[in-house]
């Protein structure tokens, strides 16, 4: 089953919040191992410089070979890659190639603002079906270079006031990159952990429908300890309620993505 055939390839989608603890990593594994699991091949970059992505894949974050090079724009993730345990899905783990130890985003030049976006257009020569990207959680020179190349941003949320009131940021972001940099970026957002006991979790909900409408995804991931193992295990394969409604989602992303234009 291929999917991305009708869509440049690789099709790059970006997860990102500038707010941590929303499902960021694990909604970011989960759409990509299930998509290799239907056949099609993945790159994972872990631009989160914790590196909870790696982790989650089999590999030790500071145990990484560094790349083969000094960063150059316009060359990179085309020989850092790793395969992993999973089958379809390679990884590349980008804190040794664009950030230094004091998790600074490195610039060729002084006016260079968009190298990374250069350098992950790259990644538009690579044999992969999609690329997924986990963006570390904060508003800044990562994410907003990193959406210069992305064709699709998942933005998950709690139905929780702080991270409700974080969309704004990440709203205003998307907006200055469509504006200045892709204006062909398209997003959703996803309410993750949701818990549908909670009255507070189902009127913040109601209240981010009515706000964005039809940017937000139909589906719903609700709290499920079986998504708690993703750091020990990857995504996991058993059913699950978590499971299933991530499948869900993977089935409305595809619908979005393949929709016509």
């Amino acid at each position: 089953m291929s999917v991305a055939g009708e869509r440049k390839k690789p099709f790059v989608i970006a997860v990102a919040n500038g707010k941590g603890g929303v499902g960021k990593t694990t909604t970011a594994l989960a759409v990509g191992t299930i998509l290799a699991r239907r056949g099609l091949k993945i790159l994972f970059i872990d631009l989160d410089p914790q590196g909870n992505l790696t982790l989650s894949l089999g590999f030790k974050p500071h145990n990484m070979p560094p790349p083969t090079e000094m960063p150059t724009a316009g060359t990179l993730f085309s020989r850092d890659s790793f395969p992993t345990e999973h089958e379809n899905i390679h990884l590349v783990f980008a804190r040794s190639l664009i950030v230094d130890h004091a998790y600074h985003i490195r610039v060729n030049t002084a006016d260079d603002l968009y190298f990374l976006g250069q350098d992950l257009s790259v990644i538009r020569r690579l044999p992969y079906d999609y690329v997924i990207i986990d963006c570390p959680p904060s508003i800044g020179k990562i994410i907003s270079n990193t959406l210069f190349t992305t064709d699709f941003l998942i933005i998950p949320s709690l139905a929780e006031y702080f991270s409700t009131n974080a969309l704004k940021d990440m709203m205003e972001l998307i907006e200055t990159v469509q504006r200045e940099t892709n204006a062909d970026l398209s997003y959703r957002i996803l309410i993750t952990l949701f818990d549908k006991r909670d009255q507070i979790h189902n009127r913040l909900k109601e209240q981010l429908r009515s706000t964005y409408g039809s940017d937000l995804f139909d589906t719903i991931i609700e709290t499920d300890i079986a998504l708690r193992q993703t750091a020990l295990q990857g995504f996991p394969a058993e059913k699950s309620r978590g499971v299933e409604q991530y499948r869900r989602l993977v089935d409305e992303l595809m619908d979005i993505i393949l929709e016509p234009q």
